[in-house]
């Protein structure tokens, strides 16, 4: 081999094996490049994954406070209406109550006027039948009996004034009672009561009336025509 070409081989593989360093240089750096840029790529994924589920943390944080409040409103406004609706009803109960008061008062203010009323008349009759036998009594005619049964008359006449009387106070025990039925029997039973007297009271008059007939002071026919007319209720 000559000094040429033993200088173009050296050459040669001098040539080839700075191609093949470079080569290998380059691969290192396009290695190291590429693994850098996916390591910066991975980094700037996750930091906008992180973003995002931040955000949307947040999000279903703001959702659930808005849920809260409208919840919060919604109860409110619940229980505002369950106290507008209590309030309404308590205010229909009391003017209920309360007309039912008045028609109970107007109701037995018209009895106690018609007892009152059969009072009065009864008071008349006894009046008229006492003058009657103190004018017989005057001309000797014995009137004991008719008396009697005259004062049988008046005391049972009072009884019922009295009875009739106990009437505002058993009205307003009923109204302002909390068992209203069973106090009201004492209502019903005073008038029950009243009545009774009444009933006796004109018994008692119709038979004076007769008694007073058979003594020769009147006719029995006129005698019961007057007593009922006068203690018709």
């Amino acid at each position: 081999m000559n000094t040429a070409t033993y200088k173009n081989w050296i050459l040669t593989g001098a040539v080839a094996a700075l191609a093949l360093f470079l080569l290998g240089f380059f691969a290192v750096a396009r290695a190291e490049t590429t693994s850098g840029a996916s390591t910066e790529g991975d980094s700037a994924a996750t930091s906008t994954s992180t973003q995002i589920r931040e955000r949307l943390r947040q999000q279903e944080e703001d959702l659930r406070e808005r849920s809260r409040a409208i919840q919060e409103r919604l109860n409110t406004e619940r229980e505002n209406i369950r106290t507008m609706a209590s309030t309404t009803r308590e205010k229909i109960r009391q003017k209920v109550e309360t007309a039912a008061a008045e028609r109970f008062r107007a109701q037995v203010s018209m009895v106690v006027r018609r007892l009152n009323a059969a009072v009065e008349r009864l008071l008349r009759l006894s009046d008229r039948l006492e003058s009657r036998l103190n004018k017989l009594a005057d001309k000797g005619i014995d009137v004991t009996e008719p008396r009697a049964l005259l004062g049988i008359a008046r005391t049972e006449i009072a009884n019922a004034e009295s009875v009739i009387g106990e009437m505002p106070e058993a009205v307003e025990a009923v109204l302002g009672s909390d068992t209203p039925r069973e106090t009201f029997k004492k209502t019903r039973d005073i008038i029950d009561q009243a009545k009774a007297s009444l009933k006796k009271a004109h018994r008692a008059l119709v038979d004076a009336i007769v008694a007073t007939k058979a003594a020769g002071g009147v006719k029995a026919d006129e005698a019961a025509t007057s007593t009922e007319a006068e203690t018709d209720d």
